[in-house]
């Protein structure tokens, strides 16, 4: 079934295109229900890989992936195939909704009943569905829909499939397809480039800095040995009162979302304020997190925050938290503790 712009207030849209709603175009498929302790971390004979709602990153987080019985899946439906995209429809108020899509897949798999994949139908890309899924328009519709909960939301199935979608001719698909899959090219090339220079620079660091200089010997003019504590702030204490929302999205980081091989953290989640105000690490804006447990510590988890909403986040009880000040620079002291002399001593 299609509507006009007039129907549910969207702006005229260009020739040839329409609106149409997301069930016109796809299937939804509910995933598996199985019990937690009927599965496994480990591949077992008869039993096959399954991703729950904590797979649906960026991209799917396969590493997450649990095994079931083989017998747990009813029908072949409930198999990924490449082109799918898994939606959460059951999360905190703030993640439910949150979708990726399927671009490989390393191993048959599975999806859990907190996830509903979305099947695009024959005549449709993929990869302009998947795209329109992650838009502001369609997260605040999902964001609407969802129940208002405590702790978990749900999407219903209908209100899923009721998401109204601009769709193009099938050719302006694949032509706007094709510019996305160029653009992401492009990502993993800069990825990868980005990964190997933050491979060089604590080299180039060590040159010009930790070969040059031990502790007792004479220091280049200018120089002084101080401690760690005496020119920054090392876990400083969270502000007295953060007038926040319950409800208001706030940034989460896990321990697992900070790289060890490259600088930046790989994915910022947002939650309710609420979910993450206590018993969490609270930091800053330009605050440099280390980890402080083996062996994320020795294998180099450390990382400057940067993009968090509101310029603060919450993260892992295991993070170190080091604030600069006016007398050393938060990139240098990210440096120092990426230096394998450093973390051997960890």
């Amino acid at each position: 079934m299609t509507t006009t712009a007039m129907d549910i207030g969207q702006k005229e849209l260009p020739a040839g295109w329409k609106w149409v709603k997301l069930g016109d175009v796809s299937e939804s498929i509910r995933g598996v229900t199985f019990k937690s302790q009927d599965s496994s971390k480990e591949p077992q004979g008869g039993y096959v890989a399954c991703i729950t709602t904590s797979a649906v990153q960026t991209k799917p987080d396969w590493s997450t992936a649990r095994y079931i019985p083989v017998n747990a899946v009813r029908k072949n439906q409930q198999m990924l195939q490449y082109g799918d995209i898994l939606v959460s429809t059951a999360n905190s108020k703030a993640l439910v909704g949150k979708s990726c899509m399927v671009d490989e897949l390393p191993f048959d798999c599975a999806f859990g009943a907190f996830v509903t994949v979305i099947r695009p139908s024959i005549g449709i890309e993929h990869l302009w569905l998947a795209n329109y899924l992650i838009t502001d328009a369609a997260r605040g519709f999902f964001y609407k829909k969802s129940s208002a909960t405590t702790n978990i939301s749900n999407l219903k199935t209908t209100d899923l499939l009721n998401l109204q979608i601009p769709l193009p001719p099938l050719e302006e698909q694949k032509r706007i397809a094709g510019i996305l899959n160029k653009a992401e090219e492009i990502k993993k090339l800069r990825e990868e480039a980005d990964k190997k220079t933050e491979e060089l620079i604590p080299a180039i660091f060590h040159e010009m800095v930790g070969s040059r200089i031990k502790k007792g010997e004479e220091l280049p003019d200018g120089w002084k040995w101080v401690k760690l504590g005496d020119v920054c702030e090392v876990n400083p204490r969270r502000p007295s009162a953060l007038n926040v929302a319950e409800d208001k999205p706030t940034t989460f980081v896990p321990m697992t979302c900070v790289d060890e091989n490259s600088r930046g953290i790989s994915r910022l989640e947002n939650r309710p304020f609420t979910e993450v105000a206590k018993g969490y690490t609270y930091f800053e804006e330009n605050d440099v997190i280390y980890a402080k447990i083996t062996p994320c510590m020795e294998n180099g988890k450390c990382t400057i925050a940067t993009n968090l909403l509101n310029e603060f986040a919450f993260g892992s009880t295991e993070f170190h938290v080091i604030r600069d000040s006016e007398r050393i620079n938060n990139n240098f002291i990210y440096q120092i503790f990426r230096q394998e002399k450093i973390r051997r001593k960890a």
